[in-house]
């Protein structure tokens, strides 16, 4: 389970926690009472209320996946995190986007990072728990390493 750290000032913190199934994400946010005791509303993500998540998703350093997909392409998300976007990539891109982003084992290869908006790398063991939202932009990017 990935739990974040809390947000706001001491009227108010909010947690947030992401709970992994398998290929199903739970989200859950708490909000705590504010000063006046009210608790403001809980965002509902939008999946869950019957809509799907328009997700730009660009290759960067990635040819092959360039040439499948294009270098940005928007996809409607059928699920809700990262993983499902992933899933969905490879089944409707084919075999080819299979080739370029998988493993032997179906998992994304090592050497491809993934980038959420601004937010820095996804770990790999993090793909199912961090759910998108609509609107979002994921980069897929060949890690180069050496010296």
């Amino acid at each position: 389970m990935n739990v974040g750290k809390g947000v706001g000032n001491k009227h108010q913190a909010v947690s947030h926690a992401a709970l992994c199934f398998g290929k199903r994400s739970l989200f859950v946010e708490r909000q705590e009472p504010r000063s006046n005791g009210a608790r403001p509303e809980a965002p509902v993500h939008s999946t869950l209320r019957g809509g799907m998540l328009k997700i730009t998703v660009e290759s960067i350093g990635l040819p092959a996946l360039s040439a499948v997909l294009g270098k940005k392409t928007q996809i409607e998300l059928e699920g809700t995190s990262l993983g499902d976007l992933v899933d969905q990539v490879t089944r409707r891109f084919g075999h080819e986007a299979r080739q370029i982003l998988l493993n032997r084992d179906g998992k994304l290869d090592l050497s491809v990072q993934v980038m959420v908006n601004e937010e820095g790398f996804i770990s790999h063991d993090d793909l199912r728990c961090k759910l998108l939202k609509d609107g979002d932009r994921v980069r897929f990017m060949l890690l180069v390493c050496g010296g």
